[in-house]
């Protein structure tokens, strides 16, 4: 889910690569230009990323990239289907 990456990339330091920081969400939320309570709202998943945040997380943290086009072109809100008895 979209907003899982979102909230992954809050503790990213690109100085190690690593994800041991500890940021804030209006932090975070100036670190990608985005308004802090829309983020907040994302972060806990009240509303749905639009396309400005999914491109400031790519802007911002390039390594990002590949989680986020898995994210997008994952099944979303889609239930899983049943088999059917033969």
């Amino acid at each position: 889910m979209l907003n899982d990456v979102i909230r992954r990339y809050k503790d990213f330091n690109p100085e190690n690569g690593e994800f041991d920081l500890d940021r804030g969400v209006r932090e975070y939320a100036r670190l990608l230009g985005v308004n802090d309570g829309q983020l907040s709202q994302i972060l806990n998943d009240i509303q749905r990323p639009g396309l400005r945040i999914v491109r400031a997380l790519a802007t911002t943290f390039p390594q990002s990239a590949d989680e986020i086009a898995a994210a997008l072109s994952a099944p979303s809100g889609t239930p899983e289907r049943e088999a059917i008895p033969a």
